[in-house]
């Protein structure tokens, strides 16, 4: 017999994604609760589940063990097969690497496949893999999926997927492959308790005969079963969920004369407007709203005869957590189903008359529903009370208590706040040079007063030209090269591609060459190249003037030196000694570099940026990038929305960009692969990107790149070997980085610098180390 348990006296917490329902993105704290589409309030107890951003496999290893040795069962006799594709992060796929290398079984292979161009729709609906995939499967004693498959649609030489693997003496593990949700509780929830936890369920209901769902949308469903049919959670299945996840399943007979209904607002690839469906003896009689997906399903269902209601399901595991991101591709997909059979929701699944592979499916979900068995609760506002019976309890007693709690949809921080400084227009000279004659104060040891050469060129202000020559009178003699032309490109990628070979006159060369010091305020580049012939200017110092007058004028010209080396070294000692590194950001990239070798540069002899040395770096080798970058920005400015696909080091596709991304895949067709060279991630906090209206040559484009050297910008750098043509995309503020080891996984965190919080102290300014503006992401030229 189920023990009645009365509402107040439950212990436990529900599930919901509060940011998601209703259109509310509120908290869920008490002061603001988020209201449901149903018009009814989420219950006191919600909690979000803890939302840990993931940039390295050592954070997986946990989930990847707990997966491999006790779920999967995987022994050193085993041959081991890792299915991956390219949209699952690559710290993923290494994480479980790792793990079943620790084990050595007796062969090992990862193979990688390339998501169907359809999308979400063909990886749920078609048997997507290719046919030398399902061969290896049944070659393996394991194989480990990363990779979205349904089961369900899968039929191998006309047998069901369980069928086929009992034949070929294999199993398969379909691994949630989410990072965030592999480094939450959920994903190492003990074998042990999660099988109580199940058992228990299970004959719960096999003691009755009768079922009644309730939730406080309006939703009213009542069947009788048989309990004979219910069935058990057992695993040692052929095909297995990791992490775990269990719905306790009943499948109701309805009275033909008995009206229920059903209101919901989400099904298990996610959510949709408020739909309420009206039933008489199970079948649906009436759709209302719903939206297009309702839409959908109302007149597909019609064309089939209709739909009835064939199972009432409801989740257990009390880690289980629905991860709300997008689900167009195989990992967010799997994160979207997983989630939605969590405690605290049930679904209730419609099926069309015909045969299983002939009918139409159609699934709801019901949050914090009440149920009850015989008309005993079984489950309170989502709650399921047999994780509180005496058995689950004695098992969980030997594990922390947190692992009982129930837990509800991450609510992910939003990004930080743009804060913009004060820039005023500068049209008085003295104020200029006063600036200009405080930058040359502090980097004298660097100029040495010897004297050189300053290279302008027509669209550099006059009256920053005339500043800096007054300037320099106290540091020698210096012979201006005037560039008699600016490149009339207005597209970023030209523009970049003239400053890397952009041709001087000889005896310009020849000047250039022969000088100790360089004073450049152009766009040209010389740390790259400034001929077609000549290799980058080497051995004497070269000053990169931002002609900008309002960023002369800033802070940030006159930023300490001693206090910006002190951040480089700071950051250095974090990074040293690492083996590996990832960047990730909310806009899809996910790229992880291994066996890193790290650097870092603090420009006291060679290239140096005005407005206090902004190349200050740190910098890790790419050579062995793999994974995905998204980008609306490269060295020279904005562009339409690109992915860069990358494996091994080398760019293996180049997806949007516009007419960047046209260029570039031309090129690589022309002249070969680009490859990852290395990362870069900048350290001043009051550098800034003077944004500008026009986006061709100009001393603003020097603005704005070098803003973009700036604390909180990721820089990637990408070479051609062949040509030797390289650019640099750029990863904006919301970038997370991390590196292999556990202290470290939070090493950058929507850009902000460890270094800041920790060099800030009493003997310093407060205000010198606030980061001074965090620009809005542009999402391409306009």
């Amino acid at each position: 017999m189920v023990q009645k348990i009365l509402r107040g006296a439950v212990v436990g917490v529900a599930m919901a994604g509060s940011v998601w329902f209703g259109g509310v993105a509120g908290s869920n704290s008490a002061q603001k609760k988020p209201v449901m589409p149903g018009g009814y309030s989420t219950p006191d107890f919600v909690v979000p589940a803890r939302f840990r951003p993931t940039h390295v496999p050592e954070t997986l290893l946990p989930a990847a063990r707990n997966c491999v040795r006790s779920w999967a069962g995987i022994s050193p006799h085993d041959s081991v097969l890792l299915i991956t594709d390219r949209s699952v992060s690559p710290v993923v796929t290494r994480a479980f690497e790792m793990a079943v290398g620790e084990l050595s079984p007796a062969r090992f292979e990862t193979k990688t496949l390339s998501t169907p161009m359809a999308g979400m729709r063909q990886m749920y609906e078609t048997n997507w893999w290719p046919a030398d995939i399902w061969e290896a499967v049944g070659d393996s004693t394991v194989a480990l999926s990363l990779s979205f498959i349904n089961p369900d649609v899968v039929r191998m030489e006309d047998r069901a997927l369980a069928e086929y693997l009992k034949s070929r003496d294999s199993r398969l593990v379909r691994i949630y492959s989410t990072p965030e949700l592999l480094a939450s509780e959920w994903a190492t929830f003990p074998r042990d308790l999660f099988t109580t936890i199940a058992r228990e369920a299970v004959a719960q209901v096999r003691q009755g005969r009768t079922i009644t769902l309730k939730d406080p949308a309006g939703t009213l469903l009542r069947g009788h079963y048989d309990p004979r049919l219910v069935p058990a959670f057992d695993p040692s299945e052929v095909v297995l969920n990791f992490p775990p996840q269990f719905e306790v399943s009943v499948r109701p007979e309805m009275q033909t004369s008995q009206h229920d209904q059903v209101w919901a607002h989400s099904a298990a690839m996610g959510f949709f407007p408020l739909i309420q469906l009206r039933l008489v003896g199970g079948k649906i009689v009436q759709w209302e709203g719903g939206g297009a997906t309702g839409e959908y399903y109302r007149v597909l269902g019609q064309s089939h005869g209709g739909l009835a209601v064939d199972e009432i399901r409801w989740g257990l595991n009390p880690q289980a957590f629905r991860y709300t991101e997008g689900s167009e591709f195989s990992p967010a997909l799997y994160g979207q189903l997983a989630g939605s059979q969590r405690a605290g929701s049930s679904r209730i699944l419609f099926r069309s008359p015909g045969s299983e592979r002939q009918n139409v499916f159609f699934d709801v979900q019901i949050f914090y529903p009440d149920i009850s068995i015989d008309e005993e609760f079984i489950v309170r506002e989502g709650y399921p009370l047999v994780l509180d019976s005496p058995p689950v309890r004695q098992v969980a007693s030997r594990y922390p208590a947190s692992l009982m709690k129930v837990q509800c949809t991450p609510e992910v921080s939003p990004l930080p706040e743009p804060k913009s400084p004060a820039v005023t227009p500068v049209k008085d000279r003295a104020v200029l040079l006063a600036a200009v004659q405080a930058y040359l104060n502090a980097w004298k040891g660097q100029i040495k007063g010897r004297g050189g050469v300053l290279i302008s060129d027509p669209t550099v202000p006059a009256i920053v030209e005339d500043a800096i020559v007054e300037a320099l009178k106290e540091f020698g003699t210096y012979e201006t090269v005037k560039i008699e032309s600016a490149p009339a490109a207005r597209d970023a990628l030209e523009i970049l591609v003239w400053l890397n070979t952009p041709g001087l006159k000889a005896d310009d060369q020849a000047r250039i060459e022969s000088a100790e010091v360089v004073m450049n305020l152009t766009f040209l580049n010389l740390a790259v190249g400034y001929s077609n012939s000549k290799p980058a200017i080497s051995g004497r110092t070269v000053v990169h003037w931002i002609p900008v007058p309002e960023i002369l004028a800033s802070f940030w010209n006159n930023f300490p030196p001693d206090m910006l080396k002190a951040i480089w070294e700071h950051e250095f000692q974090l990074a040293r000694g690492m083996r590996t590194l990832s960047l990730t950001d909310r806009r899809g990239t996910g790229l992880l570099f291994s066996d890193v070798k790290t650097t870092a540069a603090f420009s006291t002899h060679q290239s140096t940026v005005l407005a206090a040395p902004a190349s200050a770096f740190i910098s890790i080798g790419g050579e062995s990038a793999a994974g995905n970058l998204h980008v609306s920005r490269i060295q020279s400015g904005p562009v339409d929305d690109m992915t860069l696909e990358i494996r091994n080091g080398e760019v293996t596709a180049i997806k949007g960009g516009g007419d960047t991304g046209n260029y570039l895949r031309q090129f690589m067709e022309k002249t070969g692969k680009f490859r990852c060279k290395e990362l870069r991630w900048y350290l001043n906090p009051k550098a800034f990107s003077y944004l500008r209206e026009e986006f061709g040559y100009s001393p603003r484009a020097w603005g704005d790149y070098a803003g973009s050297l700036r604390a909180g910008v990721v820089h990637v750098l990408f070479a051609e070997e062949k040509s030797g043509f390289s650019f640099e995309s750029i990863s904006y503020f919301s970038s997370l980085i991390g590196f292999g080891a556990e202290a470290f996984n939070d090493f950058i965190t929507d850009g902000a610098l460890r270094s800041l919080e920790t060099l800030a102290g009493p003997a310093n300014d407060p205000k010198l180390l606030q980061v001074e503006w965090i620009p809005a992401v542009r999402t391409g030229a306009k």
